[in-house]
């Protein structure tokens, strides 16, 4: 009886870890995580090269003011899905949804093969899937402005122990967001 409790608590315990990975990473690499936890999780900040990417909808908020709060938050839902199923698909992480943008990276929590490809590729899927459902009518005639940049980085949870987040910082995280900005006055 001890056994079979210890083996139910063991696969409980992974099958929660793996939900909510799956939020944040692909399947594939949730699982990854789930095989080997203590490599992955819990380990102190690390420095780690990456890829980063940063969107926002060029915009986003004049097309907001003139919306109704519900219309805003499902169209951003929808916008959010494509972008993050494009995302897990090619191994990224994504790190945070803040406002109209997403932050994602390739390469943490585990190493990606050809990291930097894996990210300019999502960025033209983006920009086409964003396109195509624009076209449809499923979103609005919304530009995603997208700004990439590969650099080490500090990686880990940052927070304290009732809420924190898994998050990239450093140099190399603000320039990825300028770059992302420059969109702004370059179009």
């Amino acid at each position: 009886a001890t056994s079979i409790y210890y083996y139910l608590a063991i696969y409980r315990s992974r099958q929660q870890l793996r939900e909510a990975l799956s939020r944040y990473v692909s399947p594939e690499i949730a699982e990854r995580i789930v095989r080997n936890p203590e490599e992955h999780i819990d380990k102190q900040e690390s420095r780690v090269e990456v890829s980063m990417l940063f969107t926002d909808i060029k915009g986003f908020t004049s097309w907001a003011e003139r919306n109704g709060h519900r219309e805003v938050l499902a169209t951003l839902n929808r916008y959010f899905s494509a972008i993050a199923s494009l995302i897990m698909a090619r191994e990224g992480t994504i790190i945070k949804y803040a406002g109209d943008g997403v932050f994602a990276l390739w390469g943490a929590p585990v190493p990606v093969l050809q990291a930097s490809k894996q990210a300019v590729q999502t960025a033209v899927e983006i920009q086409k899937e964003i396109e195509k459902l624009s076209g449809m009518g499923v979103l609005p005639p919304f530009k995603t402005r997208i700004g990439i940049h590969r650099a080490v980085v500090s990686v880990g949870n940052l927070g304290e122990k009732r809420r924190f987040d898994y998050t990239a910082v450093g140099d190399g995280v603000n320039l990825t967001a300028r770059l992302e900005e420059l969109n702004k006055k370059y179009g």
